[in-house]
């Protein structure tokens, strides 16, 4: 297969020709979006073009879509999916309720008694919380947001 078909077998993709699309609408282009990711300036371009990988990782698509500014499914291969215009997101339920892609820490306070040689471990509640975006807490933490 030639290099101009294999091109656009490609660029006949659905996520792919969605990513560009995305991309234009950002404002954005392959090289920064790599770079984003934490990728080399032509790992985008190669996915695009050349098809190398030939699907996104996990990790890839959510650094990317938050970098796009959307939500990682669209650029998820394998799968069809729908974006409903009726989605509503159901009200806070509780103190520790964050926006969508961000996760509510609460603060924990150990104090030491007075008289006390050393901390005993115990940890309460502040009754406050941190936000955290979930991608940093997966990609920088290496955690999973309801352990924190």
């Amino acid at each position: 297969m030639g290099q101009t078909k294999r091109s656009d077998a490609i660029l006949r993709d659905p996520v792919r020709r969605r990513l560009l699309r995305l991309l234009t609408a950002k404002g954005s282009n392959l090289r920064t979006a790599s770079v984003a990711m934490g990728r080399n300036d032509a790992y985008l371009q190669q996915f695009v073009y050349r098809g190398t990988p030939k699907v996104l990782a996990e990790d890839d698509r959510e650094i990317l879509a938050e970098h796009l500014g959307c939500r990682p499914e669209p650029l998820k291969h394998g799968r069809s999916f729908r974006l409903s215009t009726r989605a509503r997101r159901p009200p806070p339920s509780d103190a520790y309720s964050a926006p969508i892609g961000y996760s509510a820490v609460p603060e924990a306070g150990g104090r030491m008694e007075p008289d006390a040689e050393a901390w005993n471990g115990e940890l309460r509640e502040t009754g406050e919380a941190w936000l955290f975006a979930d991608s940093f807490i997966r990609h920088r933490l290496r955690a999973d947001p309801g352990d924190l």
